[in-house]
């Protein structure tokens, strides 16, 4: 295995600091990018989506960029969507091809899929994008954006609609009482997997444009909501867990919901 060095945007947040320890685990040079610090990281740049001069800088030298920094659901789609999640990720495509990397990695999300099928079928990237909202939408903006980046600048870039990664005990709680979103988990174990691997192994895409959009989750609880084969094709990942494994919810899960794990 190659050391690489990787560029994290996000590397403050919950995935972030799953894939900063174990890329650094994996002896990879890890620098991060983010409005707040992550107090693991030695190597990291304090800056906005927004501040293109700050992006590139810390694009710069990097083989390899993970993109996970972005806005959440809740916020205005003018002033705070739109900025931070297709004009932020304008700037890290932007960056990226300037700067000659070797892959790109953007977060996008399993809400970028049709929503509505989760409870009756199992929903596929080929069934296409069905954004259900304005966050959704941003989301599923940066997906067109990169494949016209992989199509015209012959970059190699995949879009992981990641499920949905359990950061606190609110969500344990939420998950305990909405049991219908036991098809969409993807354990912390199993999503630095699929980072790791995409950052490391040969990749297979199916065409000559280096480009996937892909589901990532773990092994359903029950019944699958979504395939993820073309995760598994383009980078080798094969989940592993069954949340709450691979996860530090384990004990809080068991104690609200009274499931076995």
């Amino acid at each position: 295995m190659i050391s690489k060095q990787v560029l994290v945007t996000g590397s403050a947040g919950t995935i972030g600091r799953i894939i900063v320890r174990a890329l650094s685990a994996r002896g990879h040079l890890v620098r991060g990018f983010d409005r707040v610090a992550n107090p693991e990281l030695a190597d990291q740049r304090l800056g906005n989506l927004t501040d293109v001069a700050a992006v590139q800088a810390a694009m710069s030298g990097c083989a390899v960029v993970i993109h996970l920094a972005g806005t959440p659901e809740e916020a205005d789609f003018v002033t705070h969507l739109v900025p931070n999640n297709v004009i932020g990720t304008y700037h890290v495509l932007e960056a990226a091809r300037v700067a000659n990397a070797e892959r790109v990695i953007l977060a996008s999300s399993i809400r970028v899929g049709k929503l509505n099928d989760w409870d009756r079928q199992v929903v596929r990237v080929a069934d296409g994008l069905a954004p259900h909202d304005l966050y959704s939408f941003t989301k599923a903006a940066g997906e067109v954006m990169a494949e016209m980046y992989a199509r015209l600048y012959g970059m190699t870039v995949m879009c992981a609609r990641l499920g949905w990664v359990v950061r606190n005990v609110d969500e344990v709680k939420m998950l305990s009482q909405e049991k219908w979103h036991r098809g969409i988990l993807l354990s912390h174990d199993d999503v630095a997997r699929f980072l790791v691997g995409s950052s490391e192994n040969e990749l297979h895409f199916p065409t000559a444009t280096r480009f996937s959009a892909m589901f990532v989750a773990s092994k359903p609880m029950v019944t699958a909501a979504v395939e993820v084969t073309e995760a598994c094709t383009v980078t080798g990942f094969e989940p592993q867990d069954v949340w709450p494994h691979g996860t530090p919810w384990a004990e809080a899960y068991r104690g609200l919901s009274g499931d076995a794990v």
